[in-house]
């Protein structure tokens, strides 16, 4: 049943006060006599007006801090918004000439809210409402704002088509020291290209998980690290800078950020004859898939092998995950005992393990399958080392496999001083059909297309100089096209005399139109940073892809702009500072990267020695 209370034209706020729910407080939106706060304290039985420092119009939003009984927001309509401390006793300005708010939450324990402006930008302060930022805006324009229940880093934004989690969360793995390298290192780089501020919260896990981590929770905080990253900027950490104490054994880095962000991580020794990396996992999966593992004394080109593979759990519950090993070529009529192992993975935790202790004998370049029923899903990363010419490779486990289209910024082969390695993997269940094309950088075609048929669980590896024999040296871009899903594919290239260098990168199942590089090192004779773009559009009649690369320092100022235009198959690569002259000698920042066409890329990272490359990384972009 329902009672007439209150007389005062529209009311479109009505608030309780959380200490006293007898106080209740009303904001009238109708433009005539009865407009302004209203205020009951005898649960709305009666009410008296509560005006003193408001302007003489409507109300359009009123708001309480639960954390402060008798602190109001009221937003008159076309005015500064107002506030009060003594429960609308008398009000006065609060954000002096800002625009407009139709609706704000505040945590009920901590000093965090958020607030949303008539244009449906999302306003968020850390500090009471002292300061504000922007935090970019939600896909539909929000009525009104709630917290997700306790969290601090999470709003609701209802929308009159529904709900969207706000700001949009971002979850990243990282595996820490993976290589168990001696005189090691490892770290990471964030970067924050919005216009706003963005909110980092750290991890550091041990094999153990969360349970190893919540005895010593109360007295060490070793593991967990949290801070802001301004508009614009880069974080980049060595794992002991980030984590007190937390220098030695292998770990997985957990990052929440409450907005996109763009990462690098980068591991190895320590005088750098060793170094790979790559971009944080963002979408753990149930079925995960290691493409190429090696494990014996001539596994790879001639070479000693071995690998490391790391299973990270990140969810909330042990899982058991089997484990298959797929030798190359054709696959068996049947999965050998030898070739099957299963570990149990606490939550929060991971194994990390030679190759050799879940599949015993030689392994020469198969593939492995790790699957869970349970959970959410898990991620998975592996080392290759090479010994004796202290070189290794490092990628990360895939999980899609739905792209009909698969490419590399870097396809080339030079005979004694550079080879490229094509390999290709059908993890589906139906029969595929790939068709393999070297592009040239002027857009040309290497030779004819080759075609690979390729039985499910099969694989396909095979160098690039031999893919193609007419022209035993050439530079230029790969593209894979695919008859169906289920097929993954990646790169191996690097120095096949002296093995001063390799590096692996997965094929790119798609390419992009807004990208960041979140790590620049251009110091002349140390270290070196290169892109490559690919345009992959086949039409010679399609308009031409303008690329804008824009190089930005760790503090957020622009370096500089440059422009490449590139027509269709066309490829251009360069050393970041022939794109833009004033990256020379930058160490730490970031590239962005925007194209009104979407082109496929890639970064080279590497270090020098005496004028000649002593290593190489090769490293995806963190998509926008």
């Amino acid at each position: 049943t329902w009672k007439y209370v209150l007389a005062a034209g529209d009311i479109f706020t009505v608030v309780l006060d959380p200490s006293n729910a007898n106080v209740v407080y009303a904001g009238s939106g109708a433009n005539i006599v009865g407009h302004g706060v209203y205020k009951s304290t005898n649960g709305g039985v009666d009410w008296v007006k509560m005006n003193n420092g408001l302007p003489d119009t409507a109300i359009q939003n009123l708001d309480i801090d639960p954390r402060k009984p008798g602190h109001l927001y009221a937003q008159p309509l076309g005015s500064s918004m107002y506030r009060t401390t003594n429960g609308g006793g008398s009000w006065s300005v609060f954000r002096a000439g800002a625009e407009e708010v139709s609706s704000m939450a505040f945590h009920p324990t901590q000093p965090v809210s958020y607030a949303v402006t008539r244009t449906g930008t999302v306003l968020r302060s850390r500090d009471g409402g002292t300061t504000w930022q922007s935090i970019g805006a939600p896909p539909r324009f929000p009525q009104s704002l709630e917290f997700v229940r306790d969290d601090a880093d999470l709003v609701i934004a209802n929308t009159a088509e529904g709900g969207y989690l706000f700001p949009s969360p971002h979850w990243l793995f990282a595996p820490g020291d993976p290589a168990h390298t001696g005189n090691r290192f490892d770290g990471v780089a964030i970067s924050n290209s919005n216009d706003f501020q963005t909110g980092l919260k750290l991890r550091s896990l041990e094999p153990q998980g969360v349970a190893g981590l919540a005895v010593q929770a109360e007295t060490n905080q070793s593991h967990n690290a949290s801070m802001n990253l301004a508009a614009k900027r880069q974080l980049a950490k060595l794992r002991s800078e980030l984590f007190s104490g937390d220098v030695g054994d292998p770990a997985w880095i957990e990052l929440f950020a409450d907005s996109q962000v763009s990462t690098f991580f980068q591991y190895g020794a320590g005088d750098l004859s060793r170094l790979d990396g790559g971009v944080a996992v963002e979408t753990p999966a149930r079925r995960i898939i290691f493409r190429q593992v090696f494990q014996g004394p001539k596994a790879f080109r001639g070479r000693q092998v071995t690998t490391r593979i790391s299973l990270f759990n990140p969810g909330p519950r042990r899982v058991t995950v089997q484990l298959r090993y797929f030798p190359p070529g054709p696959p068996a009529t049947a999965v050998q005992a030898e070739n099957m192992a299963s570990r149990n993975l606490p939550a929060g935790g991971f194994v990390d393990e030679p190759a050799s202790q879940f599949f015993p004998g030689d392994l020469k370049g198969g593939w492995v399958e790790a699957v869970t029923e349970e959970g959410s899903g898990i991620v998975g990363f592996a080392v290759v080392e090479f010994p004796a010419a202290k070189t290794l490779l490092g990628f990360n486990a895939v999980s899609e496999a739905s792209s009909r289209q698969l490419f590399s910024a870097q396809f080339a082969a030079a005979p004694g001083s550079l080879f490229t390695e094509l390999n290709l993997v059908n993890i589906g269940r139906a029969p595929r059909r790939a068709t393999i094309t070297a592009v040239l950088n002027d857009g040309q075609l290497l030779d004819d297309p080759v075609e690979v048929q390729l039985q499910p669980g099969e694989s396909f590896t095979r160098d690039a100089a031999a893919l193609f024999p007419g022209t035993p040296s050439f530079v230029g871009s790969l593209k894979v096209e695919i008859d169906g899903e289920g097929v993954v594919g990646g790169v191996i290239f690097g120095d096949p005399s002296a093995w001063r260098f390799a590096a692996a990168l997965a094929l790119q199942a798609k390419a992009f139109n807004e990208a960041v590089f979140s790590q620049v090192a251009s110091v002349p004779g140390v270290f070196f940073t290169g892109l490559a773009f690919f345009y992959p559009e086949t039409d010679p009649a399609a308009p031409d892809a303008e690329i804008e690369i824009q190089v930005v320092r760790a503090d957020g100022q622009t370096v500089g702009t440059a422009l490449r235009r590139l027509r269709p198959g066309e490829r251009v690569a360069a050393l970041v500072e022939e794109f833009v002259t004033a990256a020379l000698g930058q160490a730490g920042g970031y590239t962005r990267i925007n194209s009104n066409h979407p082109v496929v890329g890639q970064m080279l990272f590497g270090a020098l020695a005496n004028g000649q490359i002593q290593l190489f990384s090769a490293v995806p972009p963190s998509e926008l």
